[in-house]
């Protein structure tokens, strides 16, 4: 296996930082539709 040169290195770190970001988003996305969803249960129940 031959080294990698520095631009290869760059665009695999891109990649990766990418993907773990898009985890951090989806994660948080679904943790504010969580609350969203507990906000509405409490308005439905005060009414």
């Amino acid at each position: 296996m031959n080294k990698l040169d520095s631009f290869e290195w760059l665009l695999i770190i891109m990649i990766v930082a990418s993907f773990i970001t898009g985890i951090f988003v989806a994660v948080d996305r679904d943790q504010q539709m969580a609350m969203n969803i507990t906000k509405t249960e409490q308005h439905s129940n005060k009414l």
